[in-house]
């Protein structure tokens, strides 16, 4: 039996109906808060703003039977900045009327480019540790799931091996969470 296809997508794709024939799930960026108030009081004054191409994304799927999650791309620098994404995220998907079959995903991540989790976040002043990223997943997800929707958390090889340790993965995952593991140009 062949592994499900899916795909995430994020601000800029708007499905049309041949690729859903193509898909067995989609993961849908929600959206973004943004990197301008990264460490500043200012950031939890703002509110999500909901990507163009997901409430059609989501409809699309849906139509066709198909089960959708989302994901978010954190800037978050602290716990309460995760939980205060959480929250956007959860207002976000209430005021659109959104029931997903599929998890919202926290992820936080090394990207290499100026725009990564990491690399706005330090570049904010912020000492970045494995501690201090698992504190926020976990922060994330438990709003999330207190919310009544399903959490989980994305990452990378990358992230794998820079903040989620053996540790993580034995000791803070006595609640169960899904994981999404993205890994890109190989087999898996």
């Amino acid at each position: 039996m062949p592994y499900p296809y899916g795909i995430d997508v994020a601000f800029q794709v708007s499905l049309n109906s041949s690729h859903v024939s193509n898909l067995d799930f989609l993961i849908n960026r929600i959206g973004s808060l943004g990197f301008s108030y990264i460490n500043d009081p200012q950031y939890f004054n703002k509110t999500l703003t909901v990507d163009t191409g997901f409430d059609g994304n989501m409809q699309i799927m849906q139509a066709a039977g198909k089960p959708v999650g989302c994901y978010f791309f954190s800037y978050a620098w602290n716990t309460a900045s995760a939980i205060y994404e959480a929250t956007q995220v959860c207002d976000a998907l209430d005021a659109l009327g959104v029931t997903l079959e599929m998890p919202v995903f926290f992820d936080w991540e090394r990207t290499g480019t100026p725009y990564g989790s990491y690399e706005k976040v330090t570049a904010a002043g912020v000492t970045v540790t494995s501690s201090l990223v698992q504190d926020m997943t976990l922060a994330f997800m438990q709003t999330v799931n207190s919310r009544g929707r399903t959490a989980g958390w994305y990452a990378n090889v990358d992230a794998i091996t820079s903040f989620y340790t053996a540790v993580w993965t034995a000791d803070r995952l006595a609640e169960y969470y899904y994981f999404w593991l993205a890994q890109w140009g190989a087999t898996m």
